[in-house]
């Protein structure tokens, strides 16, 4: 089984802190980006299988990267839940043509944003593998350009 790859686009450490929080008991690569460009960047590199996006973000907005997103064959399909405080209704028409799976309301509750990225790919609980060869949950410190680790309790 494969570790779903999560791509957060999220400019606020303080949410980045939140979406790892959320995370934290799952088996899950969980990248962050703080802006529409680092977010085309990391997407490339890391094939993520859903991305968290954020509407309103420096250097390139969530919309703008979505167009560029979606203007890339290998993620015309990538599921994308938007994450945001912003009223959806500005952007509807935009995100319409740029087939988003959903949109999240912040503040938001860990349980549903897990419950509706559950939707789109398996997650397993960190203790929930019965295989000795439990993967491990890479988590790109939201603080720091460093990764680090988060192992179960069976490794």
């Amino acid at each position: 089984m494969n570790i779903p790859k999560i791509l957060s686009l999220e400019d606020s450490p303080m949410v980045q802190s939140l979406i790892e929080n959320a995370f934290s008991s799952y088996d899950v690569e969980l990248r962050f980006a703080s802006n529409g460009e680092e977010g085309l960047h990391m997407a490339r590199k890391l094939v993520p299988d859903v991305i968290l996006l954020d509407l309103k973000m420096p250097v390139m907005d969530g919309v703008e990267f979505l167009e560029k997103l979606r203007a890339e064959r290998q993620f015309q399909a990538t599921p994308v839940l938007v994450v945001s405080a912003q009223n959806v209704a500005d952007y509807v028409i935009k995100l319409a043509r740029s087939r988003i799976s959903g949109f999240i309301l912040k503040p938001f509750d860990n349980a549903e944003l897990i419950a509706r990225v559950g939707k789109i790919v398996k997650l397993w609980p960190l203790s929930g593998r019965s295989s000795p060869s439990n993967p491990t949950a890479v988590l790109n410190s939201p603080h720091s350009s460093t990764s680090y680790e988060v192992k179960s309790a069976a490794s």
